[in-house]
């Protein structure tokens, strides 16, 4: 009996630790900007001195990449690639029954462009959707997608859905890795990292929770004029959350929108923000 009883707790013990075990940290994986046509943003980029790369082949491809030194990327999302029997379905609302996630990518067709949303990385995904779906967040288990890189190399990665769609959506590993070669993370303007980011929302005390559930940490909170903002420290990169009396937002019935990002540049002496256009910055 005695022996039964010390293996009941063992196990117990061990359901409690699983229960209250802390996700693994998240951290900001890529940005998303949606633009009319693929070609065109790729050259407008490269004007601004980055080193752009088709996420496949040239023709086929749905979006083209700028992957920066600390292991984030910027993705183009070319809207002008999308199948047209995409876009009909999505606006059927028919993509639905497919998830969260694939439903979500659909509606990309749709949108403005503009800087709409960014990814997280989790190298736990499992960890990361248990997390979530116990604190109410609506979320998909994760999901496999495929493409094939630039160099027609295949890679697999996994993603969780989230809801709604002004929300991160979280990424895991790409194997093997999404980068085909270190030169792609050399730029002209010496973009290095980002910085920070900024997002705008009507609901500021509702986000703030979700934020602080999602990155699992707590905010410094300020207020100005009857405002509040609340910065997130997410690595190296701060993540603003804005109060605001409205917003533009991309996607249906959201309260929150991304407005803006810096990029670090490498040292070069030089010192200033440089305004690529309304939503991206360098920082020298």
């Amino acid at each position: 009996m005695t022996k039964f009883i010390v293996i009941l707790l063992t196990l117990v013990s061990g359901l409690n630790a699983q229960d209250t075990v802390r996700t693994t940290n998240l951290k900001i994986d890529h940005l998303l900007i949606a633009v009319d046509n693929l070609d065109s943003a790729k050259r407008q980029y490269e004007s601004y001195g980055f080193n752009v790369v088709y996420g496949g082949e040239e023709e086929t491809s749905l979006n083209a990449l700028i992957f920066l030194k600390d292991g984030t990327a910027i993705e183009l999302v070319g809207k002008d690639r999308f199948p047209k029997l995409w876009k009909i379905f999505n606006s059927l609302r028919f993509t639905a029954i497919f998830g969260i996630m694939k439903d979500r990518i659909t509606a990309f067709s749709k949108i403005r462009e503009g800087f709409f949303n960014y990814s997280l990385y989790s190298d736990n995904l499992e960890n990361t959707y248990k997390h979530l779906n116990k604190n109410k967040f609506i979320v998909d288990k994760p999901v496999r997608f495929s493409r094939h890189r630039n160099d027609s190399v295949k890679i697999q990665w996994e993603l969780i859905g989230t809801k709604p769609y002004d929300l991160p959506f979280i990424i895991g590993d790409y194997t093997p890795s999404r980068l085909s070669d270190s030169i792609f993370v050399e730029h002209k303007n010496k973009a290095v990292a980002i910085d920070s980011i900024v997002v705008e929302t009507i609901a500021i005390d509702e986000y703030i929770e979700i934020y602080t559930l999602l990155y699992q940490i707590s905010p410094d909170i300020e207020s100005k004029s009857g405002q509040k903002t609340a910065y997130f420290k997410i690595g190296n990169i701060t993540l603003k959350l804005q109060e605001v009396a409205r917003i533009n937002s991309y996607f249906k019935k959201s309260l929150s929108t991304t407005k803006s990002f810096t990029i670090k540049c490498e040292h070069t002496g030089k010192h200033g923000v440089t305004n690529l256009n309304p939503y991206i910055q360098l920082v020298q």
